[in-house]
């Protein structure tokens, strides 16, 4: 399940609280990844200045990279 929000919480969540990255052609990606070790989630921005909630770290790149849209 892919969900693209937009929100405050997770924009600082994002911007203030980023916990890790990932680099997807050369670029690295800020993150916030959180949940349990089997069922974790992590957030980006998107291109449209969006957030996307992904399960899978490299969706989550994928979409941050404008790539794959919905």
């Amino acid at each position: 399940m892919r969900l693209i929000i937009t929100g405050w919480i997770v924009k600082e969540l994002l911007e203030f609280k980023s916990n890790t990255e990932t680099v997807q052609q050369g670029f690295k990606i800020a993150l916030y990844a959180r949940g349990p070790l089997y069922k974790p989630f992590f957030n980006a921005k998107t291109p449209d200045d969006e957030y996307i909630i992904e399960p899978q770290k490299k969706s989550v790149a994928i979409y941050a990279m404008g790539e794959e849209r919905l």
